[in-house]
């Protein structure tokens, strides 16, 4: 008889048949249910994709083997959700940018190329945004402009 190992994803269980969905009481908080529903919509997601390569490749990803992928991306995305912004920060701007991306991304240069591939495919550099800090200085009455002092001389 084979044992069946745990998965490092959190699964959903099985609600009781006994009594309807709508009787039963919640235990669980709004944000565990869209958690959840993250988590679902991110194993359908990353599934498709390795279906989509198994037809490419020949290989088949195995249920925990998929389970484990689908940890080990949303880890990541928890980890970039905190660089992304804090890069910005650092930049100071109120948003986060593409070019953000691609700073959290420059420690692995094959995702970085790819990355600025789909970057410059996109156009989605834009214009550089000016930070939200930024503060003009205002001149006082010591602070003088000296463009005024300089004498052009003429060409010749």
């Amino acid at each position: 008889k084979q044992r069946r190992r745990r998965s490092p994803v959190p699964r959903a269980r099985a609600s009781s048949d006994a009594e309807p969905a709508a009787l039963r009481p919640s235990t669980t908080t709004r944000s565990e249910d869209d958690v959840a529903a993250l988590r679902s919509a991110l194993r359908h997601a990353v599934g498709t994709i390795c279906e989509r390569e198994r037809g490419a490749r020949g290989l088949a990803l195995e249920p925990d083997a998929l389970a484990t992928l689908c940890f080990v991306v949303e880890q990541y995305s928890k980890r970039l959700a905190g660089d992304i912004p804090a890069f910005a920060k650092h930049a100071r701007r109120g948003q986060a940018t593409a070019d953000d991306v691609l700073l959290v991304a420059r420690d692995n240069p094959e995702i970085l190329r790819k990355l600025e591939d789909f970057v410059a495919f996109h156009d989605l550099r834009g214009k550089p945004a000016k930070p939200a800090g930024a503060k003009r200085r205002k001149k006082g009455p010591d602070k003088t402009d000296h463009d005024d002092d300089v004498e052009l001389l003429p060409d010749g």
